[in-house]
């Protein structure tokens, strides 16, 4: 049975392999500014996958989501009303 340690990601950023592989890429957060973050684990020979953006904040895409499935502007602000969602 494959065993590893598993690393928080303090541990992560300063992991030396974590450099050779150039996983950390560095993204611009709207609240803290430029943060590096752990980049696409998995590497192609001619296409390099990359970090399109932050993680989202809390609720930032929960309208979007909702429209999407098929809820209305009414039922979505309704939904807020009742904090149901953020």
């Amino acid at each position: 049975m494959p065993a590893t340690p598993v690393n928080n990601v303090e541990q992560v950023m300063r992991d030396p392999q974590t450099a050779a592989r150039a996983m950390i890429e560095r993204v611009v957060h709207p609240r803290l500014g430029e943060i590096p973050v752990v980049g696409t684990p998995v590497k192609f020979s001619r296409m390099r996958p990359g970090v399109r953006r932050p993680a989202p904040l809390q609720g930032e895409h929960t309208d979007e989501v909702l429209a999407e499935h098929g809820y209305t502007p009414a039922e979505i602000a309704d939904l807020h009303a009742k904090k149901i969602v953020v």
